[in-house]
């Protein structure tokens, strides 16, 4: 199972830990400022990542909802029919549900506080074991 981890650059070292947890599971994960070499071509990088991961995971933040990027990566990954969950640190689901700027589509979701990963967490092990990915 791989698993793109979408977040702001400036929570880079949150969303390291995040991959190292989920890797942890037996899934691999895709993550920009890890995974993205010098000369690659970056938006091509994501294309392929987003095409190949079965599941998109957003570490939303306050500063994640003002990036596009963050935005781009959740639209492809709907257009696309893949699981989107959206991992919440510093932004409450009351904030989700009454934003008028944010979509249809992550109202609609169940979300994560980031310290009750814990179950996420779970089920993405589960999930490894099911599709025969387990380490």
């Amino acid at each position: 199972m791989h698993i793109f981890l979408s977040h702001w650059s400036g929570d880079r070292w949150v969303a390291k830990k995040l991959a190292e947890a989920i890797e942890g599971c037996g899934a691999t994960t895709f993550l920009d400022c890890r995974d993205v070499d010098h000369g690659d071509d970056f938006e091509e990088r994501i294309v392929e990542e987003a095409h190949r991961a079965e599941e998109l995971a957003v570490l939303l933040t306050p500063h994640a909802l003002a990036r596009h990027y963050v935005w781009m990566e959740i639209g492809g990954f709907w257009f696309l029919r893949k699981r989107v969950v959206i991992i919440r640190y510093g932004v409450d689901a009351e904030l989700i549900a009454t934003n008028e700027r944010i979509p249809i589509l992550i109202k609609r979701s169940i979300t994560v506080e980031l310290n009750e990963i814990d179950d996420y967490l779970e089920r993405v092990r589960e999930r490894c074991r099911v599709g025969g990915y387990e380490i």
